[in-house]
Formats: structure tokens, C-alpha cells, sequence
């Protein structure tokens, strides 16, 4: 926590004010308010109403809502320790409050102080407070304005970089004992007005975006627009209130079901009973203060010549009956009438050194900088210091955690007198590795009584590691010598498991292997830690090529490269694939062949074919490694993860419209939602990008997943990703148009398009499966469309050929043409609709790519099309037919047939004037196209006042050059072209470089149209003789082009025009080069006609 509210109540209500609860409370939200806001017995709207009563809603009875007040800030002696030791408590007065709220302890009442409050507390919103963890100044500057009075502010001040220290290490521990808590962090978007003397004032965002922004997982910030004076005044009505409302009714539904799974009851042994529980007031208990500070996961302090015997822990008495006490216990005492020396060195682990283990020298290194750097407390500056040093391996199933532990303990083992490796997946395991290191230090005698009782083996070892004695023979403490220990807990699915395991402070180091990230912020220490990244392609290859033993071969080498791309730097999927190629004697390419087939795929990602001599204990495949199978909440969406673009997955594709998706297990609530992506994220499945609420997920997990599905859950998934997906693309008619508003959102959801694409080969619709049939070839078919606007036309002919193969199949399924729903039209007509589009946009792609017959096949049929729908009386297409007689002019003009084109442009223009909404830049596409046509042929003056009179309509309409669309580009640049012929070259050249600044303004720097005018306007430099210039615009045009065949003749003219300018130029090598160029790409088109108009693109609508 950082800055809190300003004022406070009465001292008997403590820091926490409660504002509105239920008969039952189990649930409980805080609102805690930023300084300089009035206290909350004053938050109201501008009709009086306290705004945070209203919040519960119709959230539940078992809700309880109070407002932090974090007491006098504004005193004389004000001191930013001060503010930082009010911080430091925060957590502790949550915990005073869960243990004070009867209802809170009844419904958790199986549970520790610490998981009580995690489970109850279903959320923190703080207004306007800032809790960034970083220690720059500039960050916390302005918020120190908010501190005092305006009138007690005389000038301009630093808050100072030790202050700023200060805050960001007391945000940062908050951080990390709340990290599982959701927070909706407030922050203001109006300034305040700050007065620094009479006539000295400035407005400053006190407590902004950077101010508020922390790592937590499960924290959204947003805007208010208030100054953070009236941040609090909150107005029902408004949407800032439903915003508070949303998270509150949201998570409390998240916390419900929290408390409602629950977790096991503890049973604290018989023989424990009298030493388990000590009331506040026992003179053996702690003070009040060191029991505040354990309920927050902290251990008794340990004197210097304390012994274990005399320590006390909290853990053993969860599930006391004193649930709303601090419960502290004394540790189990030594039981024996005489106590051994522990055994050491005692190195308990249960793997051997792999030898094959490669790379991470970078995380070895960093666990070293944190168990053995020198601080003040060191004893010796080689050697682990006095108090616990901790750190985090974090990563998915295969990354090579546990590899990494095991190579730092076997690397290191002469650095510690003690390793104990102990298993963490389950509760049985942490118990069952502590009785047996009990057994083996000798600190309990074997098959004896002590070592049967797992409470007492486990207290016994947290006692030594305490106070790690070597010997107990000198009884003088100060004499003894400590031992150094290391404790590995391996695989911790479930951070709270350790809640009775955590070693307390004792001259000793901690490595934690978890896939849940967020165990780096496990609330028992300050720890660091790392998420371990897959291998780089360098690193994955060379490794391949060690496993498999092929580095001599060149060839190898480079094929090695392809196979690590693959398996996506996963060191286990590299160690066994690479078994498997050598064990089935495999080339790469044959590897690489088998591996992309799909069912091959998951048969390979099963198999465990590892030489004898290479086996590294570690039990999983690729295919078992993610525990896949063991998913609850989230395995229904990871198998729609797995279908989608897997480098950012926009998480509104998942949560905007989950009704359409009928697969049992989907999220189908904001709270199952959140429930399921929380599981895969904890899962190290996937990872989220909070600021772009986005979702990253391993190809290899993908692979996984898709493998695992039979192929009736893939048709199924399939179904549902496309519907999802469907409902945020924003799909556009085929009438006239053009804009480029949508290309953003297109460009952001592409990518998952093309992977829908690669996998409908597997997707087999069933008879009846109309609707998802219907679906896909609808989405490719217009994000073909967006593709061909984007400057891609050939590509985008594969879109619309697997579209008509949908449609095909559909007007082909005789259940079709009468199945509908009550909220579509019948299928078989919206399939007649959607093959006329399928005609029209392959048509123009025929159009681009120089297909003359194509697209004159293409437009015929939607002609065709359009006119018998309009003749059976769907006057609805009326429009759609003038769009087809324009691009049937198109198909004409293109095989020379000019009158022919002419007369259907004519057609066009007449039949869109009819239309109801008739607006004039509705005929803007055959409008342009008819003036191309009459420049063509010749017909200069009809030419010029066609275009002239489109481009006129366009600017009355949008402005002069706008860029709504680049059809107004098209009217400048067939201007361009018409004035050129007239000899008019100055009008000429104006039209054309307005015609490059526009296209540039709509379809970018990189569309085929800017290659076409980047020539055109080289041209008039050249006459200008402003050759640098013209070379610049000749190289952004072949630059554009590249090696796309159907603009080889616009790129061969552009080699042309470069070749003879360098040759003029002086550089006649060059020059040759480049007009050799040229010729062989004529060469390469001869025998074949060529029907294009000298800009280098087709007379079309596109």
C-alpha cells in the first residue's frame, strides 16, 4: 500500500469503516480512497446520497463493504516514514478485520488467518491512491501536493529519491502478499488546481495512470474524469458508478465460489492439543504487535542465542476453534532426554547430474547473485547471509525448471552442509519429505513413534532450519557453528501448500520451482524469481544438434533450425524429439514431413523414445507435461486458444458475445471467465498482457492441446472459434464501401483468420451443421476482401476459393435450403447472398491480378446473380446490381470491348441515381471508371468532365483530399493521367502528387496504388531534373511490388525509367543492370497480352 485517505473517525472504529453488510457477511470489499479526498461519511453524489451504500446492488446478503481511513496525514510533524509505516500496516489491519467479522470467520473457519483473508477479500478499489512499486521520483512527485492543505504547500518541492525509495518498496511488499487480490485502481483525469504562494499556482494530475499501474495480475486501472479533490464524489447515475459496481458484483460471485469449493480441515494432532493454542493474554503468547506481524506470514523473531526449542510458529493450529484470535503456538519441543547432532553434510537429492543439461548460465548465475551476494548481515561473504534468501523458477510444464534446480544443487553442493529436495505438488509430499529429512539429519530416530507423527517431524525440521546448529555439545549458543542450507521445493502448483512447510528466517536459501508465475509473490517472503523463457532458435538448434549427434553435417545444421522452430525452444520437447529421431533413425526433413502432418503430430508428442543413458528422471512427455487432463474451469477455452493466432489473442474475441458458443464448460459469465483464464495463466499455459488485455499462448502448448481432442470435440471447437471470431470482425457490404475506418480492427483479428484457415482441413461439418458452414465461408470470404484492399490480391484468391467450397457443399446439402432460425434468415437464401459475394470479390482479385476471362466469368455471374434477385423483387439489391454492371464494365474494358464497358458504366450510374438514398458520391466507383474509360479511347473533354464532376461530389461531400476512401485518389489520379495526354503537364503533375499524398493517407505507404503514382510523380521529376528525388520514389516502387507476378509489368516499366535515368546520370553500370532487368521481365510475359492502362494498375472499383 502507499497514500491513504486524510481524516479519521472516532478512535474506536479503528482504521476500517463499514458502510453497508449483509445478516450472513463471508464476503468482503474495501474501498480505500487516496489522500487529500474527504473521509467517506462525506462521498456523495450531488443530491447528498452516499454512493458507496449503494454499491451491493444485488450483489448478495453475505457481502459486507467498508472504507479504509488511514487517520491523521496532515499533522505539524508530518515525516514521509511516517506515511511509509502506515503503509506497512495495511495488511495487517485486513487481517484484524477478517479476524474481527464474525461472519468472515464462520464461513472460513477451516482455514489460517492469511488464506481466511485471501478467500473472503473479493477485492480492493482504490480512488485516486497510489501504489506504482517503482522508485522513481517522478512518479510519486506529484502526489506529494496531495499530502498537505493547499495552503501549507508555499513552494515547489522533490519528494527526494530515498522517499521515492521508500514508497515503491512499501507498494512492492503489498504487491507481493496481495498479488491474488483484484484491485480496481481510480485514477483522475482532470488536474487539480495546486497553490504554491498568493499569485503561484499550477494544475497537476496529482494521481495519474503511471501512478497507479502495478504487476498484479488481477488489477485494472481506469480513468475518472474528476480532479483527485472530488475523485471520491461519485455520481449513481454515472458510468463510473456501474464501472464499480461491474467489479464489485463480479468478483464477489469469483469469491463466493472460492469459499464455496473450500479446502480440506486440518486436525491438529492429539499429543499437540495442550501446546497448539495460547490466548492473547497467556504470558507465554507474543505482544500484540509481533502477533500482527504474524499474521501476515512473518515468524517470531529469533534472538541470537535462541534455541529452536523455545521458538514459536503459527501454522500448526489452523483449524482452531479460536478462529478469531492470532494463533501462535511454541514450536514442539525436543522430545528425546538427550539430543544427537544433526548428520552433515546430509545432500537429500533424489536425481543424479544431467549431463546433457545446456545453457541457462544466465538464471545460475542470478539464483547466485541472490543466495551469496555480501550485505550487511553476512557473516561471510562466500557463504548464504543470517536471514532467508528465496527465489522463484517459474515456467510451463517442459521449459526445464526442475533441470535448472537440478543442475544449480548439483553445481553448487559444496557451498551448503544440507540439500533437502522436497516434492510440493501435494500436501502428502511436503509432509512425507520433511518426515524424511527428519529421519535422515537424525533429529528423530528412525521407525520411532516421532518419526511416524508428521506434524512433529515437520516442526522439527522448521526448528533446526531456524537454528541450523552443527553441533549441540557446546551449550554456549554463541560458540556454536551454524550449518548453510538450501531447501528446493520442486513443482508448486498450490503456493498456499507451503503455508505450513515455510521455513522460518535461519541462515539458509529457498528454490522454488512452480508454473504458477505468481509464486514469485508467494506472501511468505521477499523473493525473487524468474519466468523461465524457451530457448532462443540459436540455442534450441545447437542443442538438437548435441542430442542427436549431427553437428558435423552442413547440411544438418541447417535443417535443425526448421525442426527447432517447431518444437518452439521447449527444452523437453527438443530432449525427446530428439530421441524419437534418433531411436527411428529419422533425417530432419523426414522428421519435419511427419511432424506437420496432424494426426502424425499428436502420435509424436506422445512418444518418450530417450536413449538409457540419457534419462533425467523426469516422468512426462510433451503430451502429458501440461497436465491438460487435470484442467477444470479453463480446458474448454485453451482448446479454442489452441485454433486461434497464438502471439496476442484479444481477449473480447473470448468474452463479447459467449452465448453463441454451446460447448458445455465454456465460460459463459465475466466471472467463469476469469475463473478459467486465471487456471491457465496459475497453469503457466498461457500468459496476459494486462495494459492491451491480451492473451499469448506456446504453438507447442497448441499443438498439445489440438492433439488431444477427438474430431468431433475439434468440429465442435472449430464451430465455436469461428463464431467468436465472427462476432467481433466487422464485416462490410460489397456495395460502394471503400473506407479504410475498419482496417485497424481487421488488421488486429487477421491473423487468427489465417489460422482458421490452416485448420478447417480438419474440420468435417456434419449434415445439419448449416449455421458454422455458413459462418466460415462468410469470414473468409470478407477478410479475402479486406486482404485484396490491404494490396494483397493474389493472396486473397485462396479466401475466397475455400469460401465457395463451403458454400458449394451447402447449396449441395438438401437440409439447407429449409433450415433457418428465428433469428436469420433462411440459410439457403443468405448462401445464394454470400456466393454472389464470393463472385464479386474474386472478380475483383481477377481484375488486380490481371485475369482478363476470369473476371469477366466472374462478373457475369454476379450480374446475373443481382439481376434475378431484383427481377424476383428484392428491390433490397437494387443497389448490389449497380454495383455488378460497374465491375462487368471493368471485366469489358479489360477485353477490349470499350463500348461494351462504356455502356454498362452507364447502366451503373443510372440505376444508382434511382435508389431512395441516393447520395451523389454513391456513383463515385463507375463514375471514375467511365472517365478512365472515355481517356482510353481518346475522348479527352468527356474524359475530363466526368472525372471532374466525381472529384467535385467527393470534396462537398468529405473535403478537399480526404481520406475517407482512396476513390478520391482514383479521381486524381485519372485527372492526372488526362491532363498528361493534353499536354497540360504542370496540372498534370499537381493531380498526381495530390493523388500520392492521398494514397498514402488511405491504403499506406505500401498498397500497389502508391507504387503506381511513386512512378507517375518520378516522371515529372525526371523532366524537372530532380533526379535524387525521382530515384527515391522509382526504388519505393519496386520496393512495393517486390516479387508479386502480376505486377511484372509495372515493375518492369519502373526498371526501365531507373535504367535510363542512372545511365543519363553518369552510372552506366548501374544503369544497365537495371534496364536488363527490365527487358527480362518483358521477356518473361512475352507471348501474352497485357490489358492494363499505363498508371500500372486495371480500370476497377477496387
Amino acid at each position: 500500500m502507499a497514500l491513504a485517505s486524510g481524516s479519521r473517525g472516532s478512535p474506536k472504529d479503528g482504521p476500517f469503516k463499514k458502510i453497508a453488510g449483509g445478516p450472513e457477511p463471508r464476503i468482503l470489499v474495501v474501498v480505500v480512497p487516496g489522500i487529500g479526498t474527504p473521509i467517506p461519511e462525506r462521498w456523495t453524489d450531488s443530491n447528498g446520497h452516499l454512493w458507496l451504500e449503494k454499491i451491493k446492488g444485488n450483489v448478495g446478503s453475505d457481502l459486507v463493504v467498508y472504507a479504509y481511513d488511514h487517520g491523521q496525514i496532515y499533522s505539524d510533524n508530518f515525516s514521509w516514514q511516517g506515511l511509509v509505516d502506515k503503509g506497512n500496516t495495511f495488511a495487517v489491519d485486513l487481517l484484524e478485520l477478517s479476524a474481527s467479522e464474525k461472519g468472515l470467520c464462520k464461513a472460513n473457519e477451516t482455514s489460517s488467518q492469511f488464506k481466511r483473508l485471501n478467500r473472503a477479500l473479493a477485492g480492493l478499489i482504490f480512488l485516486g491512491t497510489p501504489h506504482s512499486i517503482s522508485e522513481e521520483e517522478h512518479i510519486w512527485q506529484n502526489a506529494m501536493y496531495a499530502i498537505r492543505p493547499a495552503r501549507a504547500v508555499r513552494k515547489k518541492g522533490q519528494i527526494g529519491q530515498g522517499n521515492a525509495r521508500m514508497l515503491g518498496n512499501v507498494s512492492l511488499r503489498f504487491e507481493q502478499s496481495m498479488s491474488a487480490v483484484p484491485v480496481l485502481a481510480v485514477y483522475e483525469t482532470q488536474p487539480t488546481k495546486i497553490r504554491y504562494t498568493l499569485f503561484s499556482t499550477e494544475k497537476l494530475i496529482l494521481v495519474g495512470i503511471t501512478s497507479v499501474h502495478s504487476n498484479t495480475i488481477d488489477e485494472e486501472s481506469i480513468g475518472f474524469e474528476k480532479d483527485h479533490r472530488n475523485l471520491c464524489n461519485i455520481q449513481i447515475s454515472s458510468k463510473a458508478f456501474e464501472r464499480i459496481c461491474s467489479f464489485v458484483k463480479m468478483n464477489t460471485e469469483i469469491a463466493r465460489s472460492r469459499i464455496e469449493r473450500g479446502s480440506p480441515k486440518y486436525e491438529a494432532p492429539s499429543a499437540l492439543d495442550q501446546l497448539s493454542v495460547r490466548s492473547r493474554t497467556s504470558e507465554t503468547s507474543l505482544s500484540k504487535k509481533n502477533a500482527r506481524l504474524l499474521s501476515v506470514g512473518d515468524k517470531p523473531p529469533v534472538t541470537k542465542h535462541q534455541s529452536f526449542s523455545t521458538q514459536t510458529t503459527q501454522q500448526a493450529t489452523a483449524g482452531s476453534s479460536e478462529s478469531n484470535a492470532f494463533e501462535i503456538i511454541p514450536s514442539v519441543s525436543n522430545f528425546s532426554s538427550s539430543r544427537k547432532d544433526p548428520r552433515l553434510p546430509c545432500h537429500i537429492v533424489p536425481f543424479s547430474r544431467n549431463r546433457d543439461f545446456y545453457g541457462r548460465s544466465d538464471v545460475l548465475q542470478a539464483i547466485d547473485q541472490v543466495f551469496f551476494q555480501p550485505s550487511s548481515d553476512s557473516v561471510d561473504a562466500f557463504g548464504p547471509r543470517n536471514s532467508l534468501r528465496a527465489y522463484a523458477i517459474c515456467g510451463p510444464g517442459g521449459i526445464g525448471k526442475t533441470q535448472t534446480a537440478i543442475e544449480y544443487v548439483s553445481s553448487r553442493k559444496d557451498r551448503f552442509d544440507a540439500i533437502f529436495w522436497v516434492y510440493a505438488d501435494r500436501a502428502e509430499k511436503l509432509a512425507d519429505g520433511f518426515s524424511h529429512v527428519a529421519v535422515e539429519m537424525g533429529l528423530v530416530p528412525e521407525n520411532s513413534v516421532d518419526a511416524k507423527d508428521q506434524v512433529l517431524t515437520r516442526e522439527t525440521v522448521k526448528g533446526w532450519l531456524a537454528d541450523p546448529r552443527k553441533s549441540y555439545q557446546d551449550l554456549d549458543r554463541s560458540k556454536s557453528e551454524s550449518a548453510a542450507w538450501l531447501i528446493v521445493f520442486d513443482n508448486v502448483d498450490d503456493p498456499e501448500l507451503l503455508t505450513e512447510f515455510w521455513p522460518p528466517d535461519g541462515p539458509g536459501c529457498v528454490l522454488l520451482t512452480s508454473r504458477d508465475p505468481l509464486a514469485k509473490k508467494n506472501g511468505f517472503s521477499t523473493m525473487v524469481g524468474i519466468d523461465l523463457q524457451p530457448f532462443n532458435h540459436g540455442e534450441s538448434a545447437e542443442l538438437l544438434l548435441k542430442l542427436t549427434g549431427r553437428k558435423s553435417h552442413s547440411d544438418d545444421e541447417a535443417s535443425s533450425v526448421s525442426v527447432a522452430d517447431h518444437l518452439g525452444g521447449f527444452p523437453l520437447a527438443i530432449t525427446q524429439m530428439a530421441g524419437v529421431i534418433t531411436r527411428l533413425d529419422l533425417t530432419f526433413a523426414e522428421f519435419l514431413s511427419t511432424y506437420e502432418e496432424e494426426e502424425s503430430r499428436a502420435e509424436l508428442l506422445s512418444l518418450r523414445l530417450e536413449h538409457p543413458s540419457r534419462r533425467t528422471g523426469y516422468e512426462h512427455t510433451i503430451a502429458s507435461a501440461w497436465a491438460i487432463e487435470s484442467l477444470n474451469d479453463g480446458a474448454v477455452l485453451l482448446n479454442i486458444l489452441s485454433l486461434l493466432d497464438p502471439d496476442g489473442i484479444q481477449e473480447r474475441i473470448l468474452t463479447q458475445a459467449p452465448q453463441l458458443v454451446t460447448l458445455q464448460g465454456y465460460p459463459q459469465t465475466s466471472a467463469a471467465y476469469q475463473r478459467a483464464r486465471s487456471e491457465l495463466f496459475r497453469s503457466s499455459l498461457v500468459t496476459r498482457d494486462v495494459t492491451e488485455k491480451k492473451l499469448t499462448i506456446h504453438r507447442l502448448v497448441q499443438d498439445t492441446a489440438r492433439s488431444k481432442m477427438s474430431n468431433e470435440s475439434f468440429r465442435a471447437t472449430f464451430a465455436a472459434a469461428v463464431g467468436l471470431l465472427c462476432s467481433v470482425w466487422p464485416f462490410e457490404s460489397s456495395n460502394w464501401q471503400h473506407g479504410v475506418a475498419r482496417w485497424a480492427v481487421c488488421e488486429e483479428l487477421f491473423p487468427h483468420v489465417l489460422r482458421l484457415r490452416t485448420h478447417s482441413s480438419r474440420f468435417k461439418p456434419t449434415t445439419g451443421d448449416h449455421e458454422s458452414r455458413y459462418q466460415l465461408a462468410r469470414l473468409l470470404n470478407d477478410a479475402g476482401w479486406y486482404h485484396l484492399e490491404r494490396g494483397h490480391p493474389a493472396e486473397s484468391e485462396a479466401f475466397y476459393g475455400l469460401a465457395e467450397d463451403f458454400v458449394s457443399s451447402l447449396k449441395a446439402d438438401p437440409t439447407a435450403s429449409a433450415a433457418s432460425d428465428s433469428k436469420t434468415a433462411p440459410i439457403a437464401s443468405r448462401v445464394d447472398e454470400l456466393l454472389a459475394d464470393v463472385y464479386h470479390h474474386s472478380g475483383c482479385a481477377a481484375t488486380v491480378t490481371n485475369k482478363p476471362a476470369e473476371a469477366l466469368l466472374r462478373f457475369k455471374a454476379y450480374n446475373s446473380t443481382m439481376s434475378a434477385a431484383v427481377n424476383a423483387g428484392a428491390e433490397e439489391k437494387t443497389q448490389s446490381l449497380a454495383v455488378s454492371w460497374n465491375e462487368l464494365g471493368v471485366a469489358y474494358m479489360m477485353n477490349r470491348r470499350w463500348q461494351e464497358g462504356k455502356d454498362c458504366f452507364l447502366r451503373s450510374i443510372d440505376i444508382t441515381k434511382g435508389l431512395a438514398n441516393f447520395t451523389k458520391t454513391m456513383k463515385s466507383f463507375p463514375m471514375v471508371n467511365l472517365g478512365l474509360a472515355y481517356w482510353l479511347t481518346g475522348r479527352y473533354s468527356e474524359a475530363t468532365q466526368t472525372l471532374s464532376e466525381g472529384l467535385a461530389d467527393r470534396e462537398a461531400a468529405f473535403g478537399v483530399d480526404d481520406r475517407v476512401s482512396f476513390i478520391t485518389g482514383r479521381f486524381l489520379h485519372a485527372l492526372g493521367n488526362v491532363k498528361g495526354s493534353q499536354g497540360s503537364i504542370d496540372e498534370s503533375f499537381a493531380y498526381h502528387q495530390r493523388a500520392l499524398i492521398q494514397y498514402k493517407s488511405t491504403v499506406g505507404n505500401n498498397h500497389h496504388r502508391t507504387a503506381a503514382l511513386c512512378y507517375k510523380v518520378a516522371d515529372h521529376y525526371i523532366r524537372l531534373q530532380q533526379n535524387d528525388a525521382a530515384l527515391t520514389l522509382l526504388d519505393q516502387a519496386l520496393k512495393i511490388y517486390g516479387d508479386r507476378p502480376e505486377y511484372t509489368p509495372e515493375k518492369a516499366r519502373a526498371y526501365f525509367l531507373k535504367g535510363n535515368l542512372l545511365v543519363k546520370l553518369q552510372d552506366p553500370e548501374k544503369g544497365q543492370a537495371a534496364l536488363e532487368q527490365s527487358f527480362d521481365l518483358y521477356r518473361s510475359y512475352a507471348g501474352r497480352r497485357v490489358y492494363r492502362d499505363i498508371l500500372g494498375s486495371p480500370i476497377s472499383r477496387t
